[in-house]
């Protein structure tokens, strides 16, 4: 059952693997069919726009290597944290 008090199980303002999403880039104009193919993309892999296009900024400035890296430290720190409150022994 959900249980609104349970600060564990809330998501954190922190769920971008760079920390708090707290500015913004500004907007670039394309034509039509580019959106449409950013969009189809996006579709493609799972993500909506915003966050295809982020992925795809972190990417080139920081190299596929760190980005991976961070994700995947992100995620192996969800499953513990997972383990540990359902208690199911997940392991860093």
């Amino acid at each position: 059952m959900h249980n609104p008090d349970n600060k564990a199980l809330a998501r954190s303002a922190g769920s971008d693997i760079f920390g708090k999403l707290d500015d913004a880039l500004p907007e670039v104009r394309v034509n039509g069919d580019v959106r449409e193919a950013v969009r189809r993309k996006a579709a493609s892999v799972g993500m909506n726009e915003t966050e295809f296009l982020r992925n795809l900024v972190y990417v080139n400035l920081y190299g596929i290597d760190h980005v991976l890296s961070l994700q995947a430290e992100r995620l192996k720190s969800t499953m513990v944290n997972a383990g540990q409150l359902l208690g199911t022994g997940v392991r860093q």
